[in-house]
This record gives structure tokens, sequence and C-alpha cells, in this order.
């Protein structure tokens, strides 16, 4: 039995290797070094979080900035945070924070900077929040936990992208929490995320927060299994890497794209649709439909033939094992 199944899976690989492209780089060495867990923080700076808030002295913003500062201070080194800013009046970039380890002293600079002022695009930010995500998802072959905490004092302006863009970012593993700052009622996402927090006064927002990412550092990642990692690095650099390659290449194109969609299409698609358009023109920029079944049909072959391939080898591997 344990050679049969040794057979089956060199001839598995060489029909993957066979079928496979030669990826376009590979690395040094086969070492993983993910990080565990990823956050995003989409952070409200519409003119209405200028706001004194009903219970004390403080501004909605100001109790943002503190009670953010206050909880990544204290975040374990396995989560990386990144904090993404709209409407904001005196800020150029709105990455104020690109996802990656935590650098107090930094983030102390670039927190308090924001001014409120603006509208509240919030569909367009969860959007640029998820593809972020969805981005390091794909570095990290799907290692990881993947997190949206939007924080916000208001309705969005372009609800329109928010229901178009929810239910695919749900849809796509990545985890959403709200938070409704200083709000006389439950916010619309109260209903259509992952979950939800009110937030009435600056230190039931620092629990809010606490609490969600009481939750972060306590999830167990879904990802690739460090067990699987360490069978797969036995084999070949090449062999490894293209089997990783192929297992993460699905699934993290950007929100409200189609598997496969060029950085081209996917900006035409979303600048079309945020400025109230149906879509790109069928006859001008659609992939025929022979093309696209044709290949996702080969991908979805490819990626059955990837895990068949690597469960033979861990389920040959362990018989050895015990031999």
């Amino acid at each position: 039995m344990r050679r049969s199944f040794l057979i089956i899976g060199g001839i598995g690989l060489a029909l993957l290797m066979s079928a496979l492209p030669c990826p376009a780089a590979e690395p040094d060495g086969f070492n993983p070094g993910y990080v565990d867990h990823n956050v995003v923080i989409v952070l409200d700076a519409s003119g209405s979080m200028n706001t004194k808030m009903h219970s004390g002295d403080m501004t909605r913003m100001q109790a943002a900035k503190n009670a953010i500062l206050d909880v990544l201070r204290q975040i374990p080194g396995n989560t990386q945070v990144g904090i993404l800013v709209f409407s904001a009046r005196n800020v150029q970039a709105d990455w104020i924070y690109p996802l990656g380890p935590v650098d107090v002293d930094r983030l102390i600079e670039v927190v308090n900077r924001p001014y409120p002022g603006g509208s509240t695009p919030l569909g367009k930010y969860i959007k640029k929040g998820a593809d972020a995500l969805l981005a390091r998802r794909a570095e990290q072959f799907g290692y990881g936990t993947y997190r949206l905490i939007v924080v916000t004092d208001g309705e969005a302006g372009d609800q329109n992208l928010v229901d178009r863009y929810i239910p695919d970012v749900l849809s796509r593993g990545i985890i959403v929490d709200a938070i409704g700052l200083d709000m006389k009622q439950d916010h619309t996402l109260a209903t259509r995320v992952n979950s939800y927090r009110r937030a009435d006064d600056p230190h039931a927002l620092t629990l809010a927060l606490e609490s969600v990412f009481a939750e972060i550092d306590s999830d167990v990642s879904d990802g690739t299994p460090d067990e699987a990692f360490e069978e797969i690095a036995a084999l070949p650099d090449d062999i490894a890497w293209a089997m990783l390659t192929a297992l993460s290449s699905g699934g993290n194109q950007p929100i409200g794209e189609p598997p496969g969609a060029s950085p081209a299409e996917s900006s035409a698609s979303t600048s079309s649709f945020e400025n109230g358009a149906a879509g790109p023109s069928a006859s001008s920029t659609a992939t025929p439909a022979s093309s696209k079944s044709s290949t996702n049909g080969r991908f979805n072959v490819l990626k059955t033939l990837v895990i068949l391939v690597i469960a033979l080898i861990l389920v040959a591997s362990k018989g050895l094992k015990r031999k």
C-alpha cells in the first residue's frame, strides 16, 4: 500500500510539474516565516468626527486616536497592522500606516496627524482595506488570519458600494468588525458583518477595540497548518514553490472582480462602478466566455491535482514514519 501511494504521488508530481508554468522567481530556500494575524483598521475622518462625544469633552476623532494607540501598544509581535484613513483634510496618503509590524513611535506620529473634514466613502475604503489583506494573503500562500476593523460615526455616503462589496469581502474569509462611535442608533453594518460593537464614550471605544484584538490573538489560523509546511519543505525548492503558488493563486483577486482579472480591468471596472456606471462595456473590455471558462477549468484541475498530490505525500510519509 505504501509503495502504491509513493508511485501515485510520483506520477502526480510529474503531471503537476509538466502542467504548471515555471515560477517567475524562486526563494533562496524554503522558509515560510509568515505572520499569524493581519489586521487593517479603516478609520473614519469625516467632518462629523470633529463633534464632541455626548459623554465628556473629547471629540470622536480624539477618542478614536487614543483608543487605537492604547490598544496597539499591547498587541503581540505575531500580529501586523495597517491603518487606512478616509476624508482627513490634512493627510495626502490615506494609508497613514501601511500593513506591517507595529512601530509604536511611528504609530504615535501618524495616528495623531489626521484632522476630520469630508464625506463618508465607506464602501470605497472597505474595498481598499480588504484588497490589501487579500494581497497579503496571496503573499503568504493563504497562511494566517485576516481582519478588517471599521471605526465610524456615520452611515456611508456610497451605500451602493457597501452593498456591493461587503458580501464579497465576507465570502473571501475576511472577518469584518464594525464599531459604531457615539451613534444614536446602530449602524446599518451591524447586521451585515461578523461583529458589531457600540462605543458611546471613549472608554467603551477602547474596550471595543481591546475585545476585537483579544479575539484575534485567540484565533487559530485556518490557513495551511505548520505540519503541512514542514512536509512540503522536505521537497525540492522548485516543486514546493510551484505547489504553493498554485494553491495560493485563487480567491485573492481584488474585491468586486472576477478571478484572474488584470490590474487594468480591475481599475477600470471599479472606477466605472464608483462613478455610477454599470461597469465596462462587454464589447470593449470583457474576456470571451469561452476563454474565461477554459482558463478557470485549467486552474481548477491544477488546484485539485496539487491538493491530491500533497495529500498522497503526507499519507505516504506518515506510513514510512510508522514503519
